[in-house]
């Protein structure tokens, strides 16, 4: 245990050298079990579809899991949220460069992740995020090699999660990780809320950059929704011409990033919230034909001027 307590608190402190500010950070990993820190620098992160994950090892056991992973990566860390059904395999920044796998994202740099204390493993049944395999020292990361094998290797077992435009449409949305659909209305509102007055008052960056990693894990539940929903859909109809807009839209909000500067990040963080706002509207009614629903309310989609007014 007095070795476990040593190995902790040398990865907390490799950790936190990601951290924005290492005394928020502490405090987050103290009062929630994680902490809010940037990919890019010390290492990145790549997340993995639970199902992916699973079909792999055979089991969606912890023990079972963690066992496989530990294996199958040569006991590089790995993180899971069994809230949003992702697991998160940590691997050096350069692996951004060449990663190309569908389904999965590789995070580039100043993209932040909520990273659970290392004491959190998969015996804290309640916590949200766990250590499915604990970082085993400072700086030893997973292979990107091996996390593409991994995948792979998912994909072609059963129950892996497979393309929408290859599967049916009901087998595509049943498994997109259910969205707490509360949870994300609040915190877009809020981002929202705090954006409202820019300019001239620009939210500061404790504020906004835990925000804006919920309302990037909200807009990523939805996406495979919304893909599954344009594919099922035979007719080009306006309803569709408007899903392919927002859905590249969003595409573009995600791959741009917070940025560096706090009103970049706050326009960054009102992007991804706008999106949270009009995902929904398109992609999680769909009639039994495939058809996507008329929208209800046109007001959710942001215009193309909510987009970009921020950023000038």
């Amino acid at each position: 245990m007095h070795l476990r307590t040593d190995r902790d608190l040398s990865v907390s402190h490799w950790l936190l050298c990601s951290a924005k500010d290492r005394a928020k950070a502490c405090e987050e990993w103290e009062e929630q079990g994680i902490a809010v820190l940037r990919c890019g620098g010390l290492f990145t992160a790549i997340r993995v579809p639970a199902p992916i994950v699973y079909a792999a090892a055979g089991t969606k056991d912890r023990e079972g899991v963690s066992e496989y992973l530990t294996g199958a990566l040569c006991g590089g860390p790995v993180f899971a949220d069994q809230a949003a059904a992702w697991f998160y395999c940590l691997v050096p920044a350069s692996a951004c460069r060449r990663w190309d796998k569908p389904g999965t994202e590789c995070f580039g740099r100043d993209t932040y992740v909520g990273v659970p204390h290392p004491s959190r493993d998969a015996r804290h049944p309640m916590a949200r995020s766990y250590w499915s395999v604990p970082m085993d020292g400072p700086g030893n990361l997973c292979s990107a090699e091996a996390v593409a094998g991994l995948v792979d290797f998912g994909r072609l077992r059963p129950g892996g999660r497979k393309s929408p435009r290859s599967s049916g449409r009901q087998a595509a949305v049943s498994e997109v990780p259910t969205v707490d659909a509360e949870r994300m209305r609040r915190d877009w509102s809020e981002a929202l809320e705090l954006t409202g007055r820019m300019p001239p008052s620009v939210p500061v960056r404790d504020r906004v950059d835990p925000l804006t990693v919920r309302l990037r894990e909200h807009v990523e539940r939805l996406v495979p929704d919304m893909e599954a929903a344009i594919a099922a859909t035979c007719h080009d109809t306006t309803n569709r011409k408007t899903a392919r807009w927002l859905l590249a839209r969003v595409r573009t909000t995600l791959d741009q990033g917070p940025g560096p500067g706090a009103r970049t990040a706050a326009v960054h963080m009102e992007d991804l919230a706008l999106s949270c706002r009009a995902l929904p509207v398109i992609c999680s009614h769909l009639e039994d034909t495939g058809e996507l629903v008329a929208i209800a309310h046109p007001a959710a989609l942001p215009p193309a001027c909510e987009v970009t007014s921020r950023r000038r």
